[in-house]
């Protein structure tokens, strides 16, 4: 996917692991104020990797997924629950 937007296009069932990633780090991301290369520093992965991962580009590994949760201040499996949770309260198909 090319924009991260596009991913709250996603229907939270139908979400996969690499959207319900994608979406938990760049949200919690941004909940921090930190620049793409800010928390990429901090987990010590390339911008290019950070961005792979929040538009669900690619495959990272467990390793990778790792670094950026500490960085984020989190588990692997809270980046995969605040990406479900952030997805079922933005997803653009919700009606309210």
């Amino acid at each position: 996917m090319a924009e991260w937007r596009e991913l709250l296009a996603v229907n939270p069932r139908d979400a996969t692991l690499g959207v319900l990633l994608a979406v938990g780090v760049g949200s919690l991301r941004r909940e921090q104020k930190l620049e793409q290369k800010e928390l990429s520093a901090r987990a010590r992965v390339t911008r290019t990797i950070l961005s792979h991962v929040e538009t669900n580009q690619g495959n990272p590994t467990l390793a990778t997924i790792k670094k950026i949760a500490i960085a984020l201040e989190t588990t692997e499996m809270g980046l995969l629950r605040h990406g479900q949770i952030f997805l079922g309260q933005h997803w653009k198909g919700a009606k309210k």
